[in-house]
C-alpha cells in the first residue's frame, strides 16, 4: 500500500499540474496571447486564449493547443486526432462526441467538462485533472490514464479496455457499467466508488484501495486482487467463469523487463486427482498434434519448445505444469520469464495447452485443452 504521503504529493501535484498554462506561457492570470480564429488544423496555438469560444464540429487533427485556455468553450463533435493539449486549462468545456485518439492530454485540466461519447482511444492523459467531468458512453480504451485525479467523474458505460489507470484518483467515481476488461489499475485510489455493473475480467487492481465502493462488478480468474484486502465474494462481486478449460491471464511478455503469463486450468470435476501437463509450441496450432489411441487433437505443432515444456516441467520458466488437478479438476500453473532476454525472440508468439494424463493401469491421455497464446514483446 502507498505511504499516505505520496498520496497526498501525487494529488496535490495532479491538481497544480492542469492549472499552469498561463505560468508556463509567461502570462499573468487573465490569460495568455490572444486568439488567432480561426484554429487550424496541425497549427500551432499553444499559450493562446480561447475562452468560451466555439470551435465545434471543426476538424483540428493534430492541432498543438499546449498550455493554452479554453475554459467555457466548445469542442463538441470536433475532431482533435493527436492534438497536443499538454498542461492546457480545459476546465468547464463541452466537448460532446470530440475525437481525442491519440491525443497528448499530459498534465491537462480538463475538469466539469462534458465528454460524454467522446473518443479517447490511445490518448495519453498522464497527470490530467478531470475531476468532475462527464465521461459517459466515452471510448477510452488503451488510454494512459495513470495519475489522472477522476474524482466524482461519470464515466457509466464507458469503454476503458486495457487502459493504464495505475495510481489514478476515483474517489466517488460513477463506473456503472463501464467496461475494463484488462485494465490496470495498481494502486488505483476507488474509494466510495460506484462500480454495479462493472466488467473488471482480466483487470489489474494489485494495491488499488477499494474501501467503501458499491455494486456488484464482474470478475474472472484473471483479475488481480493481490496487494488488497478486498474479498469480492464478501462484497458480493459476481465471478464470471470461463468458457474454456484454460485461460492465459496476460496477453505480452516483455523480454526486457521479464513477466508471467498465469494460466487457470480447468478440466472439471470428472477428471479431479488426475496429473495434467501442460505443453507449448512457437510454430502454431494447426493443423495440431493427433494423439493416438486417445483419439484426441493436442492443438499445437510439435516443435523443439514442445519437447522443452516436457523435457523442463515444473522449472522456473514452467512453474507447477506437471502435477495434479484438485478435487474440482483444477489447478493452476504459468510461463514465466526472467528480464534481459534476448531481442531475437521479439514477435514471437507462444502456444500453450494442457493435457490430461492417467498412469493406471498404463500411460493414457484423457483430455485436451484449448490452446493459449502469448507474444513477446520488447
Amino acid at each position: 500500500m502507498r505511504p499516505i504521503a505520496n498520496l497526498t504529493t501525487a494529488f496535490l501535484f495532479s491538481i497544480l499540474a492542469g492549472s499552469t498554462a498561463a505560468a508556463q506561457c509567461g502570462c499573468g492570470a487573465a490569460g495568455c496571447a490572444l486568439p488567432i480564429d480561426p484554429l487550424t488544423a496541425g497549427a500551432d496555438h499553444s499559450c493562446e486564449s480561447h475562452s468560451n469560444h466555439d470551435h465545434s464540429n471543426e476538424i483540428l487533427d493534430g492541432i498543438n493547443l499546449s498550455s493554452s485556455v479554453f475554459t467555457g468553450g466548445s469542442l463538441a463533435n470536433s475532431s482533435l486526432v493527436g492534438a497536443d493539449l499538454t498542461s492546457a486549462l480545459m476546465s468547464l468545456v463541452d466537448a460532446t462526441g470530440v475525437n481525442l485518439s491519440g491525443a497528448d492530454l499530459d498534465d491537462a485540466r480538463f475538469d466539469q467538462s462534458l465528454l460524454s461519447g467522446a473518443n479517447l482511444i490511445d490518448a495519453d492523459a498522464t497527470n490530467a485533472y478531470l475531476k468532475q467531468s462527464d465521461f459517459s458512453g466515452a471510448n477510452l480504451n488503451d488510454a494512459d490514464l495513470s495519475g489522472a485525479v477522476l474524482e466524482l467523474a461519470l464515466l457509466p458505460g464507458a469503454m476503458l479496455n486495457r487502459v493504464d489507470l495505475s495510481n489514478s484518483f476515483l474517489i466517488g467515481a460513477d463506473l456503472t457499467g463501464a467496461d475494463l476488461m484488462g485494465a490496470d489499475l495498481s494502486f488505483a485510489y476507488l474509494f466510495g466508488a460506484n462500480l454495479d455493473q462493472a466488467d473488471f475480467t482480466g483487470a489489474k487492481l494489485f494495491g488499488a484501495i477499494l474501501a467503501s465502493t458499491a455494486g456488484q462488478a464482474f470478475y474472472d480468474a484473471c483479475t488481480d486482487f493481490s496487494g488488497t484486502t478486498f474479498d469480492p465474494v464478501a462484497a458480493g462481486w459476481i465471478f464470471i467463469p470461463s468458457s474454456e478449460p484454460l485461460v492465459g491471464c496476460g496477453q505480452e511478455i516483455s523480454l526486457s523487463q521479464g513477466g508471467a503469463q498465469v494460466f487457470a486450468l480447468d478440466a472439471g470435476p470428472a477428471h479431479a486427482g488426475e496429473s495434467y501437463l501442460v505443453l507449448g509450441s512457437v510454430t502454431g496450432t494447426s493443423p495440431g498434434t493427433p494423439i493416438t489411441p486417445a483419439g484426441l487433437m493436442l492443438p499445437l505443432n510439435v516443435d523443439a519448445y514442445t519437447y522443452f515444456t516436457m523435457e523442463f516441467a515444473n522449472s522456473t520458466t514452467l512453474p507447477s505444469s506437471y502435477a495434479q488437478f484438485d478435487g474440482a479438476g483444477q489447478a493452476a500453473s504459468a510461463f514465466t520469464l526472467p528480464p534481459g532476454m534476448s531481442p531475437t525472440l521479439i514477435g514471437v508468439t507462444a502456444h500453450h495447452a494442457f493435457v490430461g494424463l492417467t498412469a493406471s493401469p498404463s500411460l493414457s491421455f484423457t483430455f485436451v485443452s484449448n490452446p493459449v497464446p502469448v507474444r513477446l514483446v520488447p
